[in-house]
């Protein structure tokens, strides 16, 4: 540590300390300005580190857009570790539906995140990818349209209500299961809208709104009073005109970009890498009727205030800050010697700080900490948290890692994520039986058919056998368990099987064509034709 600096007693302590770095103020003061920036040594969890820092700096929220869907989960939990807050994710289709559900978990999630970044009061971080950039969401002015606000003391009239709900696609049911459902029984209006997280109940005495509250679906127990609720009914139907191959969502998009509050900054993490993802997931697509063109999503990005963040430097930005982070060393002994392995690769005057994945394994650490004769007990700081790739602050003399990364475990990533109605979480492939109903989160409904071991590497790693509809087989490794859950649908009829469009599961990695350079001066001169303007 740097004489006369106190060891951080959490990993949030971390996030003044960067900001400190050199170069770092001069960066924030050029955002405040509404300009180009870059901050490059952002290895590993550093980069979640940066973020957060950025954060207690902005006026509105700061957009994190990162080059693949893979990353969006370590990477929020990451921010959250070191900002205290955990950050919205605004994710990706895999493929864009050619017909919108209600019920689509990916739909909801975008839906909720545009409403947020539109309200008073936005996140102040919003994580996401390229790919979601190029996706349009559904143009303002028809979810304006498709908004209704209540509040208590109000007169309703369920019989329009419902009417207005039918023509819009939403389906009337005996008990509501997932979005885009309502009911109606007497007094009692229950609504499930697809940007809402819980669905809300209405109780009338009479006509007039006697209370307002969100409950568990599957509970029905009570989880919040509101004075009013505004929801949004997106259609999932076509308007009359419309050709019936074309959603409502590709015919009347508008790019999600377009909400971010005025203030916004935005954060282009490895700009090479979003380059040359945003061609690979345009290039696997056949229709493309729609998306936005990756030039124009660049260029709207930088309509904001930009952040060019990487881990080696870009040249060529006029206000710059290169961090002193460096990456770690991998280590590779038995997992019983990793403690004696970790004090060999610390300096002398070195400390770290190991977050742990969770409380159990905090104690466990400790316990080994205070048996330990190799004296990292006095030089070792642990607690709580999530660091998915461990880094080094130089000037801090200051090693991060996670216990996972030093015991050299593999990380199950589980997203903080509203868990879908016609699904529930599974804990391991034991959890499944062969034959079983799964609902994966990109592709939809498909079928577990077992375990496989595949070679990847030289190494050998379990993955889940998933069948969907033609026979198509995905093979999902058990670190992305995550990603697939238990279908446990209420209806008496078998699902049919999703399909799994383009050929997005089986991504395949490629050489960007343009260097970042070139880039980086296009919009370099985009800023200085900016700037002249009177």
């Amino acid at each position: 540590m740097a004489s006369g600096e106190t060891r951080p007693a959490t990993l949030s302590d971390l996030t003044p300390r960067l900001a400190a770095q050199a170069g770092f103020a001069e960066v924030v003061a050029a955002l405040h300005l509404g300009r180009m920036t870059s901050i490059d040594g952002t290895w590993g969890s550093a980069a979640g580190l940066t973020i957060a820092a950025l954060a207690a700096a902005a006026p509105a929220t700061v957009l994190v857009v990162l080059p693949r869907e893979k990353e969006l989960d370590p990477f929020a939990l990451d921010v959250a570790t070191f900002a205290g807050v955990a950050p919205d994710i605004f994710p990706a289709w895999e493929t864009l539906p050619q017909e919108l559900r209600t019920s689509d978990p990916i739909l909801g999630s975008r839906l909720r995140v545009l409403k947020g970044v539109e309200s008073a009061s936005p996140p102040k971080v919003v994580v996401t990818t390229i790919q979601a950039l190029l996706q349009p969401v559904p143009a303002k002015s028809t979810r304006q349209e498709a908004t209704r606000t209540w509040k208590v003391g109000e007169v309703l009239d369920t019989e329009s209500l419902a009417e207005w709900l039918v023509a819009r696609g939403f389906e009337r049911v005996p008990a509501l299961e997932m979005p885009g459902e309502f009911s109606i029984h007497g007094g009692i209006v229950d609504l499930f809208s697809p940007d809402a997280a819980d669905p809300v109940r209405i109780e009338l005495y009479g006509d007039e709104i006697d209370s307002i509250r969100t409950f568990d679906v599957e509970t029905q127990q009570k989880v919040a009073d509101l004075p009013e609720v505004r929801l949004t009914f997106v259609a999932p139907r076509n308007e009359i005109g419309q050709p019936d191959d074309v959603s409502v969502l590709l015919s009347q998009g508008e790019s999600f970009l377009a909400s971010l509050p005025s203030k916004t900054w935005v954060v282009l993490h490895e700009l090479e890498d979003l380059q040359a993802e945003a061609r690979l997931y345009l290039q696997r697509l056949d229709d493309r009727r729609g998306l936005f063109g990756i030039d124009a999503t660049f260029e709207h990005c930088t309509r904001h205030a930009t952040v060019f963040m990487a881990g080696i430097a870009a040249s060529g930005y006029e206000t710059a800050c290169h961090l002193r982070v460096t990456s770690i060393e991998r280590f590779t002994r038995p997992k019983q010697e990793a403690l004696d392995e970790f004090a060999e690769t610390l300096a002398k005057e070195d400390t770290a700080f190991i977050a742990c994945h969770n409380a159990g394994s905090q104690e466990r650490l400790s316990e080994l900490l205070a048996e330990s004769t190799n004296g990292l007990k006095d030089r070792v700081q642990i607690g709580v948290g999530h660091v998915s790739r461990g880094f080094r602050l130089v000037a801090e003399r200051l090693v991060v890692l996670s216990d996972n990364e030093l015991f050299g475990r593999t990380e199950v990533v589980r997203a903080p994520r509203k868990r879908k109605l016609e699904s529930r979480a599974i804990d391991s492939f034991l959890d499944l039986k062969e034959g079983d109903l799964i609902v994966h989160l990109s592709h939809g409904i498909g079928r577990y058919r077992g375990m496989k071991l595949i070679e990847k590497d030289g190494q050998q790693e379990e993955h889940l056998q998933l069948e969907f509809r033609d026979s198509v087989q995905l093979f999902v490794p058990v670190t992305l368990i995550h990603l697939v859950q238990k279908y446990v649908g209420g209806g008496k009829s078998t699902p049919e099987l999703a399909k799994v469009g383009g050929t997005g599961w089986t991504k395949k990695k490629a050489k960007v064509a343009e260097a970042v350079s070139d880039m980086a001066a296009d919009m370099l001169t985009l800023q200085a034709e900016r700037d002249a303007k009177p």
